[in-house]
């Protein structure tokens, strides 16, 4: 038997009215503490029944019962505070316990400068000690690392508006070659100032070069494209280092981000990314040595080289600085992903029917997603499929996907439901971005060129036109002066016909009338005459 705990009853008011003592006990003796309680209250009860109204009787029974009741709950509930308390006390020792490894292992030792790079396994530099935030940073530069990088590169000579530069390359101790040969092609950033630690970094992009000499430790580097990274050649000089890039490095969500993400699956999932104020003055590294102070960075020379008051660098940053945020209405339907939470397992395919080298290509593919890189391919039974089952994955558990009609396919379904939507912007192929740029600027300066040569056509044949135009306009006002005289001509001929045709009509009239006359005067000659002639026939039959 346990210790007797002492327990209140508190009325409304909050004043304790009753005390009582509950027995945490366990097993028979439970049982026989009840019977006893009944024993000795079955007497009492029929003693008192002789004398108490039965409705008293009743009361006293059912209070009872539920005195009863309440001090069996009461008794084990403090059996089970007896018994988890201790616990509660010793799992929350070992849960901050637990948190301050884990504390550790993402940050390190408290009071202790985590190291800036784990080191390489197997060699003196390796630090298995390393934090995870230091791996972290590892990671992410090795992933943007993928292909050979020599840092620290230093100008010897150069023509920066040609676009040709002599660099030394720093070599790792042991190491006699840099291993760049004649016709390798190159992508150059221009280094940070040094920073606390010792280290330089990549701070901006000033184009392709082919290597067209090399020696043990030099390379001499020319400009592929004309004009480069909007002249961004131009501003080298023998104070600036470089980072040379076998491989262009590849495009990433948490490259931008200034703080982790808390979750993988809620805004925002890539975590607060650099505001679209940093990106357009970006203060992440500070500037190249060497850099003109007064010289805008590739963002800013691009807003002013192509801005339509700051449209242009507006929608570039902000696609950066909401990335991984809410979608919004209007937003374009690429961008547009979203957060399910799933209701029962499916089978799909993860692996990508091409295959391709870790340096080849991206690793996954562009249009799908699925993986390319053989180490990242499924070596499950079936070869590129992917089954979860309930034995794989919590019913529940969240993903983010794009919502296009595979997506959409799973919600019909009901193998998913949608949570929140996401805004996920598109990664870049920065390679083929600056190919395709330089192409197009070229086909650009092309069609500039026949635009103009078309324009200059056009306005010779303007000039030969305005010249017609002139001769036909004289021409014309020439012709207008002789219809203005024609007109004229034509109604005083106009007025002489009417005149004519009225002396023609009174000419008829008087030519009417005398014929007539002439008709009256024939017909009294020709009485005359038959009158005279039957006047000389009679004097001639008198004669005879």
């Amino acid at each position: 038997m346990t210790p007797e705990i002492p327990q209140f009853i508190i009325n409304g008011s909050g004043f304790c009215v009753l005390p009582i003592i509950t027995l945490a006990v366990t097993g028979p003796m439970t049982y026989i503490a009840i019977g006893l309680l009944v024993l000795l209250f079955l007497p009492l009860v029929w003693l008192g029944a002789k004398t108490w109204h039965w409705l008293h009787v009743t009361a006293v029974v059912f209070l009872f019962g539920a005195s009863v009741s309440f001090m069996i709950a009461a008794s084990h509930v403090a059996n089970l505070h007896l018994q988890y308390k201790p616990r509660y006390a010793s799992t929350k020792a070992q849960v901050e316990k637990k948190n301050e490894e884990i504390l550790e292992l993402e940050s390190g030792p408290r009071n202790v400068v985590p190291p800036p790079v784990p080191g390489n396994i197997g060699t003196a530099s390796e630090n298995p000690d390393a934090p995870l935030s230091t791996c972290r940073i590892a990671l992410a530069r090795i992933i943007i690392d993928r292909g050979r990088v020599w840092r620290g590169c230093q100008i010897t000579a150069a023509n920066a508006a040609a676009g040709q530069f002599e660099v030394v390359t720093a070599l790792g101790e042991g190491v006699e070659k840099h291993g760049i040969v004649a016709n390798d092609v190159l992508y150059v950033f221009a280094e940070t100032a040094t920073l606390d630690d010792g280290r330089k970094l990549p701070k901006e992009y000033v184009g392709e070069y082919k290597v067209t000499a090399a020696t043990n430790n030099a390379v001499t580097l020319n400009l592929t494209t004309g004009d480069g990274v909007d002249g961004a050649h131009t501003l080298l000089n023998q104070s600036v280092t470089l980072s040379l890039y076998a491989l262009m490095p590849i495009d990433g969500h948490i490259f931008f981000a200034a703080t982790e993400s808390l979750s993988n699956f809620q805004p925002p999932v890539f975590g607060d990314m650099l505001t679209a104020a940093d990106l357009k003055s970006p203060q992440v590294f500070t500037d190249p040595v060497g850099y003109r102070p007064d010289q805008p960075g590739a963002l800013p020379r691009i807003a002013q080289l192509y801005g339509q008051d700051g449209a242009i660098l507006d929608a570039i940053t902000n696609e950066y600085a909401r990335d991984g945020g809410g979608w919004r209405e209007g937003d374009r339907p690429e961008n547009h992903w979203v957060r399910v939470q799933f209701l029962k397992p499916y089978e799909f395919a993860a692996d990508s029917v091409a295959e391709q080298g870790v340096t080849a290509g991206f690793y996954f593919d562009p249009t799908n997603g699925r993986a390319e890189v053989p180490t990242l391919r499924n070596p499950g039974a079936v070869e590129g499929q992917v089954k979860l089952e309930a034995a794989d994955y919590a019913i529940n558990d969240f993903a983010l996907f794009p919502f296009n009609e595979e997506t959409q396919s799973l919600i019909d379904q009901q193998i998913c439901q949608p949570t929140d939507n996401i805004y996920v912007r598109q990664l870049n192929d920065y390679a083929f971005a600056f190919h395709r740029g330089f192409q197009v600027r070229s086909s650009l300066f092309q069609y500039d060129q026949l635009v103009r040569e078309e324009i200059a056509s056009l306005q010779r044949a303007q000039q030969r036109t305005d010249r017609q135009i002139n001769a036909r306009e004289t021409e014309r006002d020439k012709l207008t002066s002789d219809k203005g005289k024609f007109d004229r001509e034509q109604e005083v001929a106009a007025d002489y016909l009417n005149t004519l045709n009225q002396k023609w009509g009174s000419l008829q009239a008087e030519l009417s009338r005398l014929y007539q006359e002439n008709v009256t005067l024939e017909e009294q000659l020709s009485e005359i005459s038959e009158q005279v002639t039957q006047s000389v026939e009679a004097d001639v039959k008198q004669g005879n």
